[in-house]
């Protein structure tokens, strides 16, 4: 009975060094969010049940506190069995994920729809222009992670020029 696997995912060891066992298949799309599409030929849509279930909840909540909000755009969670990939060192264990920040369409101020991630310089503007850093969006993003009060978590990355737009969106 002591070496019984318990029902629902089981994540063990780093985020950089771990594996999942019984990992929960992350739909590619659900209510608030989508995978990017190149995620499908990956397979990195795998993660723990918690990380399934936090999914929604981010983006559903960004939605209803922000009117017109797209769905949530997410890259990598992990392997089916967790361990290494090509594309990541940490995203092992299935409890860390990459979420596309929010941007809007510089000329109509229209929430972007984008189909990978968007690397924004320290004026807020994409590298290519035609996006602006969506700091509105993006604070209710970060709120929600915080606040959730099921999944407690540990560490937000997000570039220091972005960090103060996030802030002073608070504020």
């Amino acid at each position: 009975a002591l070496l019984t696997i318990p029902p629902g995912s089981l994540s063990f060891g780093k985020t950089s060094r771990g594996r999942i066992v019984q990992a929960a298949r992350i739909p590619l799309s659900g209510p608030g969010y989508r995978f990017f599409p190149h995620i499908a030929e990956r397979r990195t849509n795998y993660g723990t049940d918690e990380m399934k279930a936090l999914l929604p909840r981010l983006g559903k909540k960004v939605q209803q506190r922000v009117r017109g909000t797209p769905k949530l755009r997410v890259g990598n969670v992990s392997l089916r069995r967790g361990g290494r990939s090509q594309w990541h060192v940490s995203h092992q264990a299935g409890r860390d994920v990459d979420l596309c920040m929010y941007g809007l369409n510089r000329v109509t101020k229209k929430p972007a729809l984008v189909d990978n991630f968007v690397k924004y310089r320290w004026r807020g503007l994409s590298r290519d222009g035609r996006l602006v850093f969506d700091s509105r969006r993006n604070m209710e993003l970060v709120r929600a992670l915080v606040t959730d009060e099921l999944v407690n978590v540990q560490w937000i990355f997000v570039a220091r020029w972005l960090q103060r737009r996030i802030m002073a969106a608070a504020v």
